[in-house]
């Protein structure tokens, strides 16, 4: 059977390359505007297209200079493409077909899968993960955590004191209103070199089961402490329930891939197809 992650990453390199000619193909034929970024000759880099190439929303003024260089050299580059005789040659138009052919291929595919109804429940999830542990095993160390912020450290200091002497939960209860409470996780399983900051990944692995930080500040302002609950070393398995958002991920990936196959088969057997040897 066609190994459809590997057609679908050719269909997104292919569409790539197409979108880009296409982008090209479509700024240098535009008349002269009014308002334009950039110019190369007669082809124009309006705010209309920019904005299509690039995310405006949240962009720096260093970004954008890149971005616009980056179309203008690609300009160049088409323009001399094009009066070399590039886009007339035989290999230009070949890939120009097949990219067409992929592309229509890929969008009929993205319809289809975003009609398809995957409706997976807990129970679905949970046997999928005993079926695969084997996929979910700890890729490095992991440790499991609570952990609180605050914008005052002597709100911070407070609760440590509170949590040491009758628990966490007890803390948690007590500070549940406490306007300089900035964020609460409870129960979080961390990769060891995700931790932050860098003085909780030095004392996490000597800690055990229910030990607190002490107050650490992460940057100015902010206070936050740390309740280590357990580790799992590299290789081990990982609680469902840490995981499960990837777990979900990974089963829709592969119930997406058979339905695709499913789908391809059923095309396959309605369609007049020979190959010959």
């Amino acid at each position: 059977m066609i190994n459809c992650v590997r057609l679908l990453h050719n269909t997104i390199n292919s569409i790539i390359l197409f979108s880009v000619v296409l982008i090209f193909v479509s700024c240098s034929e535009k008349k002269q505007k009014t308002e334009y970024i950039a110019r190369v000759n007669n082809s124009y880099l309006t705010r209309e297209v920019f904005a299509s190439l690039v995310d405006t929303s949240g962009i720096t003024t260093e970004e954008k200079d890149n971005a616009v260089k980056l179309w203008v050299y690609d300009e160049l580059l088409y323009q001399k493409a094009v009066s070399e005789g590039i886009t007339k040659e035989e290999v230009f138009l070949r890939i120009i077909n097949d990219s067409r052919r992929k592309l229509a291929g890929s969008i009929y595919i993205n319809n289809l899968i975003d009609d398809e109804d995957f409706d997976i429940s807990d129970d679905d999830l949970a046997e999928y993960y005993e079926k695969n542990k084997l996929y979910f095993r700890a890729d490095e160390d992991y440790f499991k955590l609570n952990k609180i912020y605050f914008n005052n450290e002597d709100k911070a200091i407070k609760f440590r004191n509170i949590a040491v002497e009758s628990g966490w939960q007890n803390a948690l209860n007590m500070f549940e209103n406490d306007l300089s409470v900035i964020n609460k996780i409870n129960l979080q399983v961390v990769k060891e070199s995700n931790l932050y900051p860098v003085q909780i990944s030095k004392i996490m692995k000597d800690f055990y089961p229910q030990e607190i930080s002490v107050v650490i500040s992460e940057k100015p302002g902010t206070y936050s402490l740390v309740q280590f609950i357990a580790g799992y070393t590299k290789g081990s398995e990982l609680p469902f329930e840490s995981i499960k958002e990837e777990v979900t991920n990974r089963y829709k990936a592969e119930l997406k891939t058979k339905a695709i196959e499913n789908h391809i088969k059923e095309l396959y057997t309605k369609n007049d197809i020979e190959i010959k040897k």
